[in-house]
């Protein structure tokens, strides 16, 4: 039996494939957005407010896997909603709720970055005013997403006496047809259109910023450059994660749309459950972009499997990761300052050779690097 709006029922080779990858992508999506909560949460370094972002981003993808997939994974499989009609408002709204808090966190993103780049001195976001940017996001996403527990509803049709339940993946004609259309375009302008067109805009900004600074001062000396470099690679690691973002959800959106205006026309049920694998798989992706672009993520990794060479971070000491040639040459380190100053024979013990670029404290300075 087919879903009204859409076409006859996948064929059960599809089921297979379908049911395969969201199994694969919501084991990956799980051990990732865990893996970076528990890299924030372990590293001092890393706990800037950009990162507390990213903490959101995470917390939201893992919501909507444990929250809402399992019941769309379950729809394919028993070929019908089994559910009930509570279950199929809650998990419309938890699908656009956290589609919503994606935007608008992504949205805070670029915004921070573009005021800590261009004007770092105008307007700082500090770990307090990104807390309440999550808050809002999530606090405006609930508003707007609200409304599908209103126009989202379990289908029932009968043939030969036998009734068959669905869960729309559009609004229902039956329930508000043009209401109902015009909520799906509130929800693409405002929780899709618009972030885009300001991330666009402000990462524009940021871009030609940092372009024609280091233009300038590669003619000079390539360490004038006033963008530190580091910021100027988590801004790209930043763009890349928005760009795949908006890639990845824009075709459920306008599936969505297309549906709510012709629901005469049959669509393959396929085409819908494979937008939600692509909106599932910016949830997989994430993680795997830090993983590529941040190399303090990835020390981070290690040190959680502990498999790190090194000791890069343990409480009640400070860690120096990177030296310099001079350094090494010098011995410029560190130390345990045990000897008078008096005494030129005893300044500096160069056993520290030994402990691979690493020089603890027995003091209680507060750990800065991941």
């Amino acid at each position: 039996m087919n879903e009204p709006g859409l076409s006859e029922d996948i064929r059960s080779g599809q089921v297979v494939f379908l049911t395969l990858i969201i199994c694969i992508l919501w084991i990956l999506c799980i051990l990732g957005n865990v893996l970076v909560c528990l890299v924030i949460y372990r590293s001092r370094r890393v706990q800037s407010t950009t990162n507390y972002f990213i903490v959101g981003l995470a917390c939201t993808d893992l919501l909507f896997a444990i929250t809402a997939l399992p019941w769309i994974t379950g729809s394919i499989l028993v070929g019908k909603w089994p559910f009930g009609d509570f279950m199929c408002r809650i998990t419309r709204f938890l699908q656009h709720f956290t589609l919503g808090v994606t935007a608008f966190v992504l949205t805070s993103i670029c915004v921070d970055r573009f005021y800590t780049i261009i004007y770092p001195l105008t307007f700082k976001v500090t770990r307090g005013t990104s807390k309440r940017m999550i808050g809002v996001a999530g606090f405006v996403s609930m508003v707007f997403s609200s409304f599908s527990l209103y126009f989202y509803e379990e289908v029932v049709i009968t043939k030969n006496n036998v009734s068959f339940h669905f869960c729309p993946t559009y609004i229902s004609p039956e329930t508000a047809r043009w209401a109902g259309v015009g909520y799906i375009i509130s929800i693409l302008i405002i929780q899709y259109t618009s972030p885009v067109v300001i991330m666009i805009v402000l990462y524009a900004k940021v871009f030609h910023f940092i372009w024609r600074h280091s233009g300038v001062c590669l003619q000079f000396q390539r360490t004038m450059n006033s963008v530190p470099r580091t910021k100027v690679k988590m801004v790209k690691m930043l763009m890349i994660t928005a760009l795949s973002n908006v890639v990845l959800i824009s075709p459920m959106y306008f599936l969505q749309l297309i549906v709510g205006f012709l629901t005469s026309t049959p669509i393959d049920n396929f085409w819908y459950y494979a937008c939600v694998i692509l909106v599932f798989s910016s949830s997989v992706i994430k993680p795997a972009i830090y993983m590529c672009y941040n190399s303090n993520f990835r020390r981070g990794c290690r040190e959680v499997f502990c498999m790190s060479t090194m000791q890069c971070y343990r409480r009640e000491q400070y860690t120096i990761t990177n030296i310099s040639s001079l350094g090494r040459r010098n011995h410029i380190g560190v130390m345990n300052c045990t000897s008078q100053l008096s005494s030129p024979s005893h300044t500096f013990d160069r056993a520290v050779r030994d402990e691979k670029n690493s020089w603890p404290l027995n003091g209680t300075v507060p750990s800065t690097s991941i």
